[in-house]
């Protein structure tokens, strides 16, 4: 006889969802006010909280862990959101650096390109870089590396410019980082 989830203990759901993602938690909300209302259970933001706690992000602030069941849910999904944002950005960082910058005296593979391409899309259409994800991922080193790549090292970017679109890309950074950089100018006058 199938089992209906909706009629599952919601402690056994529960039990589920510690075994997941981030990323399927939230999907869960969408499914039905049941689900959602599981998904939304503070133990189980209070779990993803503990889990993000070792992974400190400089300049970001972050919960005392003894005091988590103090926090709202809604504080404790606002922690992991801002965490799995940066994770997202530095994971791109990887994939960029191992596909590019790789130790291996082979080329990238030609047939992997269209896949980079797309990623550099995803990463020139983020709309939430901040110079904290810069630090933090290290991206903008592994733009800066790949844009100065010899040309017969990149496969098929006469037909992708990954080495121009990366050169875009530290120079849209750059202005970001310009942008939050406290005018020495003007703190000299205001200190006078």
């Amino acid at each position: 006889m199938p089992i209906n989830l909706q009629d599952m203990n919601v402690d056994v759901m529960l039990d589920i969802l510690h075994f997941t993602d981030v990323h399927t938690a939230v999907c869960m909300t969408r499914v039905n006010r049941h689900f959602r209302a599981i998904a939304l259970t503070k133990n189980l933001w209070i779990a993803f909280a503990q889990d993000f706690m070792s992974q400190p992000i400089p300049s970001v602030p972050t919960l005392d862990s003894e005091l988590l069941p103090q926090y709202s849910t809604g504080d404790l999904i606002d922690f992991v959101k801002v965490r799995v944002d940066f994770i997202k950005v530095r994971g791109w960082r990887h994939k960029l650096q191992k596909t590019f910058l790789s130790n291996t005296k082979a080329l990238p593979k030609e047939e992997e390109m269209p896949l980079m391409s797309d990623l550099f899309t995803t990463v020139e259409g983020y709309q939430n870089m901040t110079v904290e994800h810069l630090r933090f991922t290290k991206i903008g080193k592994v733009m800066r590396h790949i844009c100065v790549l010899d040309p017969a090292h990149v496969p098929r970017d006469d037909e992708f410019k990954f080495r121009d679109r990366a050169k875009a890309l530290l120079d849209k950074w750059h202005g970001l980082r310009n942008a939050n950089a406290p005018n020495v100018n003007a703190s000299a006058n205001n200190g006078e």
